[in-house]
């Protein structure tokens, strides 16, 4: 199964939205499995950058009467190299005009640099489309300009240091998002 930022795209494909997947694979049998696996949808284009010196994320999962009981995870979390880098500018600035919006599915693996973020929303704004941000960074200001941020409760209170235990501190927290981010 293809997961991650693979499955936001197929998300969007099967509300009948086409997908458009830039993300980083390892040169492996994974990474080809990832490619086949999306290619099968004809509501999903992808531009997988290849980097040599990392795996592709693999999660396999152990399971003992259907519950899991242990996930082995291979993966690099280092950020990719700069060639890499600018490569997937030029393949999100030539995909960014067919987009009607751009979603940025953070999963701390290495691909999100500083500056490729600031480079994605700075190109959406520039372009009049709004960018959506699933984080995964404690300091929510690398995303700063991003149209709306969807912390879950724990991204948020790492972000903020605040508890959100009722309505009130969580619309603090929000609220400290928003200044720190301009979302």
């Amino acid at each position: 199964m293809v997961g991650g930022a693979g499955n936001v795209a197929l998300n969007v494909a099967s509300v009948r939205g086409h997908g458009y997947l830039i993300s980083v694979v390892g040169q492996d049998e994974d990474g080809d499995t990832v490619q086949r696996l999306l290619n099968e949808n004809p509501n999903i284009t992808t531009k997988l950058e290849i980097d040599s010196q990392r795996p592709t994320t693999k999660k396999t999962r152990f399971l003992a009467a259907g519950h899991q009981f242990l996930r082995l995870d291979r993966e690099s979390s280092e950020p990719i190299n700069p060639a890499v880098e600018q490569n997937i500018c030029k393949a999100f600035d030539a995909a960014l005009r067919q987009a009607d919006v751009v979603i940025v599915s953070d999963y701390g693996k290495g691909l999100l640099t500083d500056t490729l973020l600031s480079h994605l929303v700075a190109s959406a704004r520039a372009a009049n489309i709004s960018v959506l941000v699933d984080p995964k960074r404690r300091n929510f200001a690398a995303y700063n300009g991003a149209t709306l941020i969807k912390p879950n409760l724990p991204e948020l209170r790492g972000a903020t240091g605040l508890e959100c235990v009722d309505s009130a501190s969580s619309e603090q927290a929000a609220r400290m998002v928003i200044q720190q981010t301009g979302a």
